[in-house]
């Protein structure tokens, strides 16, 4: 499923940092969870490797989470802006290793830090 322009925006991207507009209003937030929306894990996953994919010009799937904290929630409406951070992208045979963080829009709250491995 693809969220990029339905769950989020891109606001602006500045090398492997973007800033991210949270669309609370997308069918998402009705179910996750209703009068309190926190942005699903595997939701935070999925715009990790679309803006990586983004980056490479080519799809990713995901194939191993090595590492993934959640140190706070991610709302769309107590935080609608996020910064992603795409600390590194290795490409190592045929994955793709993507480690970074997601924090709350300039104030350097981080609120995930991850390190995922793609195929694609």
């Amino acid at each position: 499923m693809k969220l990029l322009d339905a769950m989020y925006s891109i606001v602006s991207a500045d090398g492997n940092q973007l800033r991210l507009q949270l669309h609370p209003e997308h069918e998402i937030y009705q179910a996750h969870f209703p009068g309190n929306p926190i942005t699903p894990g595997v939701c935070l996953v999925q715009i990790v490797a679309e803006l990586a994919g983004r980056q490479l010009q080519r799809h990713l799937t995901l194939h191993r989470v090595a590492n993934l904290k959640f140190t706070a929630p991610v709302s769309p409406v107590e935080t609608p802006m996020i910064d992603v951070v795409l600390s590194s992208i290795d490409e190592v045979e045929d994955m793709v290793k993507v480690k970074g963080s997601i924090a709350a829009a300039g104030t350097g709250t981080v609120m995930t830090k991850y390190s995922l491995e793609f195929k694609g």
